[in-house]
């Protein structure tokens, strides 16, 4: 069973489904309709779980493209054999839009309970006589600021609507979490939409329809693929409003909580400054990267274009220069699924190297380049071991560690990159001080 909250717009679903959740997994903002797209978390209390889903705000007396789209999604996947949550704000007076809404809930499911949201104070609370009308038997009074409500509320979810976590199968070493990032507007949506082989996501020319990072899950090549389609990341220049900067600052966080980022550029535009900045981005706070230049069915001298962004990659972005990139078209499909048949096939997630091989390695490459003199001080590399290996983190210990130079850093790193063979994987090398065994 999953719970479904559904509403107009600016009723507190959002700030109600974080609430339940107990973090902030959803967008929330003072923009009316700041939530466009479809989340969905488990959440888990004594060994229950509930499926909790938040939707972006409907109203069926709307005739635009996009109400309908909303309307239509949520009547076909999510309110059939679900309990519904159907949410109202006790300060807004716009009792038609709710009936209207009730009257569409009800031609499907009648599994409903209705929650009326910010009761901040009990004056208000008093003042919701009228929902009565509606006629829904099951009612909880909430407050998001106030918290007021929510406990009671979430004991009702879980007493009735929860499932044992033993009936579920939890394959976590099959599991690959995915991020898409990229430019507003250079299809994320459609790619994702591609692979997962239906309209999950929302598309449209006007960029700026995904606002927060939305995952689907999808069994593919023996592996659960969570991928997550996220809003698209502007220069700060470039940034119209508040809503944006909290939706790309959403996206950019995602990146630390993804395996594997893939990065969606516009074939038609080619690699410009903020292409650069996400890549970079992504090295420093990703683990895994492919380059995806996506429209690649819109350009006339295919060969000639692909060949210039190649070598832009190569010249422009020496971080790049280990990364595997395709060319594809996401509408017309062109070239999605042999993306991911790569990552379950070809991308190794568990390098462990021996400690033997590192340090073989370190006493060759430090002889073979060594660290120049700084203030007359020679900086001895003594040896390596590795932490981790998603992202490969490797320690390597020395005398003066805060002395080692920017450029050095960069030289033990694509050494070491090219000595065994690191493809699309961040590297992290940490340096710290070795200490005198003989100092006592």
């Amino acid at each position: 069973m999953k719970c479904v909250l559904i509403g107009q717009k600016n009723v507190g679903k959002s700030s109600l489904f974080n609430k339940i959740l107990g973090k902030n997994a959803n967008i929330v903002h003072t923009t009316i309709g700041s939530t466009r797209d479809f989340i969905e978390r488990e959440i888990s209390l004594d060994n229950k779980i509930i499926n909790l889903i938040d939707t972006p705000g409907i109203n069926p007396l709307y005739k635009n493209n996009y109400d309908k789209n909303i309307i239509s999604y949520i009547k076909k996947d999510f309110l059939l054999n679900n309990k519904i949550l159907f949410i109202v704000s006790a300060q807004t007076n716009s009792l038609n839009i709710d009936s209207e809404i009730l009257r569409f809930l009800r031609k499907i499911n009648n599994n409903i309970t209705l929650i009326i949201n910010k009761t901040d104070n009990p004056k208000i609370k008093t003042d919701c006589y009228h929902f009565s009308k509606l006629g829904i038997k099951e009612i909880f009074y909430t407050s998001c600021t106030h918290n007021n409500g929510i406990k009671k509320l979430k004991e009702y979810l879980f007493n009735g609507y929860s499932i044992s976590k033993n009936t579920i199968n939890n394959n976590i070493k099959n599991e690959l979490s995915i991020g898409v990032y990229g430019k507003p507007n250079v299809g994320k949506s459609t790619f994702v939409n591609s692979f997962i082989g239906f309209n999950r996501f929302q598309t449209g020319t006007k960029p700026g329809i995904t606002t927060d990072s939305v995952s689907f899950s999808k069994n593919f090549k023996d592996k659960n693929i969570i991928i997550y389609d996220t809003a698209g990341i502007r220069p700060k220049r470039k940034i119209i409003d508040s809503l944006e900067i909290t939706s790309s600052n959403i996206s950019i966080k995602n990146i630390s909580n993804t395996l594997i980022n893939l990065l969606i550029i516009d074939s038609t535009y080619g690699l410009d400054r903020q292409d650069k900045r996400i890549i970079k981005m992504i090295i420093e706070k990703g683990i895994f990267l492919l380059i995806i230049f996506n429209k690649i069915d819109l350009v006339d001298n295919k060969k000639e274009v692909k060949e210039n962004l190649i070598k832009q990659i190569y010249q422009e972005v020496y971080q790049a220069k280990n990364i595997k990139y395709f060319f594809i078209s996401a509408l017309k499909k062109t070239y999605v699924k042999k993306i991911f048949e790569f990552i379950c096939n070809e991308i190794p997630l568990n390098i462990k190297l021996s400690t033997s091989k590192l340090n073989n390695w370190l006493k060759i490459v430090s002889k073979k380049n060594s660290h120049p003199l700084i203030k007359g001080k020679k900086i001895n590399f003594k040896y390596c071991v590795q932490l981790k290996s998603s992202p490969i983190t490797i320690k390597i210990f020395t005398n003066y560690p805060s002395l080692i130079i920017e450029s050095y850093k960069r030289y033990l790193k694509n050494d070491f990159i090219k000595k065994f063979k690191i493809k699309n994987q961040n590297i992290n090398i940490i340096f710290t001080k070795s200490e005198n065994p003989y100092v006592n």
